[in-house]
């Protein structure tokens, strides 16, 4: 599957003079024509010198500092955000850039005392294979137990009796019928490295990330419209005020009528997590439940308690911009992160308690996105096939 390019991948390859294409060029027009704080944002990254000061100051300074300088100017700049399109889109790339250093890699790290260190000289032997890329094959599953492969099928109607349509290369559209029975749920699976976008019956609109599935019915009847998910999805829910909205995941139950919101359900994660863009939604796990407000996101762990935190909403769907996201993020938990991304297993050498803060971009090979973690001073990466050990580092020098 093509993937198209983010605003952050064309402002990296063209910090590094890479040569661009007329559709990135376009969508950098169309960027810089969106405010003068992104004219600015352009004109530093022209500016080799400005660049080079950037880079001492993230030297100089502990990293939390500089990142919370970055959300700030992000807060101020909501207030001037454009009609039509999702404020945080531009605010992540602003972040991103920002948090920048070297060689127009767009991250923030943070060290224990603040300074960056070389990169290992044996870094070469250890990344002199690459993983290759994933072979995307996202499948639909019919009810009479029919199974499409996504990626090879051509557009157009894909099954008659359940009005299910593709319309371009990771998009389905389903067509609701009235001689439809809701019972009879399809399946859309996305594998490692893909995401797919479907329009559901009512005309609701769901993306879904990788390593997810989504049930859903060819047409809603009843008081309810209920789909299930596993993994991660972001919806955008058409307004019905007389049939609710209703996703399942983890063992809780989101219930809307008309609003914007993601749920992160993976089943190798302890905790499912519902965070609210716009709207209200109530999330309902046994017999408690909560409502949310936007900005605020509903956790449940195991225990089956639900937690409510106000968080940064543009985190939780980055995703959507192709983006990796991650404020102050266990290893443990970018691994798997980035085992939804590439085909890699992951194996650990010892124990690494750090964490790790940063935006990158998720267009870079695995082997770039590895150098920049290792750039944090904190881990080496090995790579043997499709096996990525991670080694931490406890001193300057490489582990055994």
């Amino acid at each position: 599957m093509q993937k198209q390019p983010s605003i952050v991948d064309i402002l990296f390859r063209y910090q590094r003079q890479e040569p661009l294409s007329e559709e990135d060029k376009r969508m950098l027009e169309d960027w810089l024509r969106v405010s003068e704080g992104n004219q600015d944002l352009f004109n530093d990254i022209s500016n080799e010198e400005e660049w080079s000061r950037k880079l001492e100051i993230l030297k100089a300074k502990d990293s939390r500092a500089t990142w919370n300088l970055i959300r700030e100017r992000i807060e101020a700049g909501r207030e001037r955000s454009v009609p039509g399109i999702f404020p945080w889109r531009k605010y992540a790339v602003i972040a991103a850039i920002f948090a920048g250093a070297v060689a127009g890699t767009y991250l923030l790290v943070r060290h224990n005392n603040g300074i960056m260190p070389a990169r290992e000289e044996t870094q070469e032997e250890r990344f002199k294979n690459d993983v290759a890329e994933a072979d995307p094959k996202p499948t639909l599953s019919l009810p009479d137990g029919t199974l499409i492969r996504l990626d090879k099928a051509p557009e157009g109607i894909l099954n008659a009796a359940n009005s299910i349509w593709k319309t371009d290369s990771n998009s389905l559209l389903v067509k609701a019928s009235a001689d439809q029975a809701e019972g009879k749920f399809s399946t859309l699976t996305t594998p490692i490295g893909t995401r797919f976008m479907i329009t559901l019956a009512d005309g609701s609109q769901v993306w879904l990330n990788a390593g997810s599935s989504l049930q859903f019915p060819s047409a809603f009847s009843g008081p309810q419209r209920k789909v299930i998910l596993s993994g991660e999805a972001y919806f955008e829910i058409a307004k019905n005020a007389s049939q609710a909205f209703v996703v399942e995941a983890g063992g809780s139950t989101t219930r809307v009528i008309g609003t914007h919101f993601n749920i992160r359900s993976y089943p190798t994660e302890p905790t499912t997590k519902t965070t609210l863009l716009e709207g209200l939604v109530r999330f309902r796990a046994g017999m408690d439940s909560v409502v949310l407000r936007r900005g605020e996101q509903a956790s449940l762990r195991h225990s089956r308690i639900i937690s409510v935190d106000s968080v940064n909403t543009q985190a939780s769907v980055a995703w959507r911009e192709n983006l990796f996201w991650f404020e102050s993020e266990s290893f443990g938990s970018i691994m798997n992160e980035l085992a939804r991304w590439y085909p890699i297993r992951v194996s650990y050498q010892g124990k690494i308690t750090e964490k790790f803060t940063g935006i990158l971009p998720r267009s870079r090979s695995l082997i770039e996105v590895l150098k920049i973690l290792e750039f944090t001073g904190h881990v080496n990466f090995r790579i043997k096939g499709d096996l990525v050990e991670v080694i931490p580092r406890k001193t300057g020098t490489e582990s055994p």
